[in-house]
């Protein structure tokens, strides 16, 4: 639809808005409405006065794996209010944990026998999202130095080490939210969603890799280790490239992947059944950076990307 531009004094422009939009809305004069700048113009949202989204989920048959899928899922597409049955102590634990853990700005706000209702009293914010988005990056940089370290003595950096993988779990899934909420990245938000997940991924394999050393009391081996240095520069280099929205730098990480991953294959072939489960985890970093790749350069494409 078209809509003519009024002037107003002192050079101030105003348009009217669809009356039936008004109305699903409720808007009024002086209600605050978002605008956001995208690719294609102007986007005015009444999203913050929006009904909050409710959800009733019966969680009595599942185990806790399943119950952070359905919580996880039921927090990134923006529910606000989650109304949950639960049958055992143990189902109220996970769901309690999973609340604390990953699901930023949520609390539990009811518990009544066999219920639970978990409430967001925080808000995603669009304007924060890149200021967040660089957090992730800074924080996985931080877990993989804690954990190459932590090689050298497994129980140096623990504790610190369980805090990095809850902080970046409450940050990849806030982002994935804000996403879905807010439509952060515009057109493009479909690839900053699949960065994050991505990057969500590396950090787990890092974190995987270190508790199943503390689990068997096993250290990298030197070459392990100067592998995993590698990979750990692999990554800054990702993060590096992603920032300075240089195209031909982040085409070097195909280069990294190649090396690496012939690099892991050699390690493979002349494994123990120990040192096999840190060269899949490895691997999995690998991989998961390298799939960073394709969604960087279609984000960052048309944005005067660097020579």
């Amino acid at each position: 639809m078209k809509r003519k531009l009024i002037g107003q004094g002192a050079g101030g422009i105003t348009v009217t808005l669809p009356i039936n939009w008004v109305r699903e809305f409720s808007l009024q004069a002086g209600t605050e409405v978002d605008l956001s700048q995208t690719d294609q113009g102007i986007l005015i949202s009444a999203a913050k006065i929006k009904t909050p989204k409710t959800l009733t989920l019966d969680l009595r048959e599942y185990d806790s794996r399943m119950i952070l899928n359905f919580l996880n899922q039921a927090y990134r597409l923006g529910y606000d209010t989650l109304q949950i049955q639960y049958a055992t102590p143990s189902q109220y634990t996970a769901i309690a944990q999973i609340t604390r853990n990953t699901l930023l700005g949520f609390e539990i706000v009811e518990h009544k026998p066999s219920h639970i209702t978990l409430q967001n009293i925080a808000e995603p914010d669009a304007e924060k999202f890149d200021i967040i988005l660089r957090k992730i990056f800074l924080q996985i940089l931080e877990l993989a130095s804690h954990v190459t370290d932590a090689f050298k003595n497994p129980l140096l950096n623990q504790s610190l080490i369980e805090e990095y993988k809850i902080q970046i779990d409450k940050l990849t899934n806030y982002s994935r939210r804000t996403i879905i909420k807010t439509s952060s990245g515009g057109d493009k938000s479909v690839l900053l969603y699949s960065i994050l997940s991505q990057l969500s991924l590396v950090s787990h394999a890092y974190y995987y890799m270190y508790t199943y050393s503390l689990s068997k009391k096993k250290k990298l081996s030197p070459e392990l280790l100067f592998t995993l240095t590698g990979i750990n520069h692999m990554f800054r280099e990702y993060y590096e490239a992603f920032y300075s929205q240089d195209i031909k730098r982040l085409a070097r990480i195909s280069q990294f992947k190649d090396e690496f991953t012939k690099q892991n294959l050699e390690l493979f072939e002349k494994s123990t059944p120990n040192t096999v489960i840190f060269l899949a985890h490895m691997r999995e970093i690998i991989r998961s950076i390298h799939m960073c790749l394709p969604f960087s350069v279609g984000y960052w494409l048309g944005e005067g990307e660097k020579k």
